[in-house]
């Protein structure tokens, strides 16, 4: 796995080299990132033995990624996290197309021996394409969304802290692939994915009336999405010429739509560190692109490169 970094907040002005981090493994899949405070990550993959792994990052302390640790699992997917309060829920289907979770504080793992997870249902589709996803939309709660294996159908789990784990709920419409959930402000919640038809699910939550969906046609092989700032999703359909588009929702409604123009191999990865701030990262030509939305013009600075050779995607 190679990795750089940027002690910037804005602009792509200075980024690190590329390191190469020691693994003891192959990797099967693109790894997964999430922020657990300033300047940290935990980054998360399945290695060639179906393991899955984790290694951290600290800017302020070693600005390098510790030593792998297998937290065991036998998984056929990439992992899915999301924070909690300090805690990182992570989530996986397993070769058995169960779905299973285990939560990590910064120290200790609950259940807390390696290999050992919280099976919560199934069958459920696993393989490379992102038939997971999960959202803290409260400071108790945890809702992780997987596609059914036998029936395309999107099925809910909620996690309340003091509660455990509530029964399934199935979600409009059917699904095939490339889940991701966001949310706008607490309680709400939004979820994404291709439809079996090719095009794009859209199922909108408000914790009150019955869910909202829509199916935006088209003919799309993946998808991206998050949000920027309070009640904004910015979403990153991938259509099947491969040049990404740029979609904005705001309170209830789409925007604007934009095409960020180039060729992207895989879906966008996107990220924010402070509301209103964007970024978008892709693989094209086995090579790493950036772009940066200016947040005050609302416009993209075009694509950048970033150097590197990859064959999975960035993570």
């Amino acid at each position: 796995m190679q990795w750089k970094y940027t002690p910037l907040a804005e602009g792509l002005g200075y980024y690190s080299d590329w390191h190469v981090a020691d693994s003891p493994l192959v990797w099967l899949y693109e790894p997964v990132s999430i922020g657990t405070g300033p300047n940290t990550l935990a980054i998360f993959t399945v290695g060639n033995n179906q393991d899955l792994w984790q290694t951290n990052f600290n800017l302020q302390t070693t600005a390098d990624i510790s030593p792998w640790v297998s937290l065991g699992g036998r998984a056929s997917c990439p992992p899915v996290v999301a924070l909690r309060k300090h805690f990182v829920h992570i989530f996986y289907v397993g070769v058995d197309h169960m779905l299973y979770h285990k939560m990590w504080d910064g120290g200790k793992y609950i259940p807390a021996n390696k290999g050992e997870f919280e099976k919560i249902g199934g069958p459920f589709l696993g393989g490379p394409l992102h038939s997971l996803a999960a959202v803290s939309a409260t400071p108790d709660t945890i809702t992780v969304f997987g596609i059914g294996a036998k029936d395309s159908k999107l099925y809910r789990y909620d996690w309340t802290e003091g509660k455990g784990w509530g029964k399934a709920d199935v979600l409009p419409g059917l699904w095939a692939d490339s889940l991701k959930a966001v949310t706008v402000a607490s309680p709400y919640w939004d979820v994404f994915g291709l439809s079996i038809g090719g095009g794009i699910n859209h199922v909108h939550f408000n914790a009150e009336d019955p869910y909202e969906f829509e199916e935006i046609p088209g003919e799309y092989i993946g998808l991206e999405a998050i949000s920027s700032k309070p009640h904004r999703i910015d979403l990153f359909p991938l259509p099947s010429n491969h040049t990404p588009i740029h979609k904005v929702w705001e309170s209830g409604k789409w925007i604007s739509e934009t095409s960020l123009g180039g060729w992207a191999l895989y879906p966008l990865k996107a990220v924010t560190h402070t509301p209103g701030s964007l970024a978008v990262y892709c693989i094209g030509n086995s090579t790493l692109y950036a772009q940066v939305c200016n947040r005050q013009t609302g416009k993209w600075s075009g694509w950048v490169a970033m150097g590197g050779t990859m064959w999975v995607n960035v993570g």
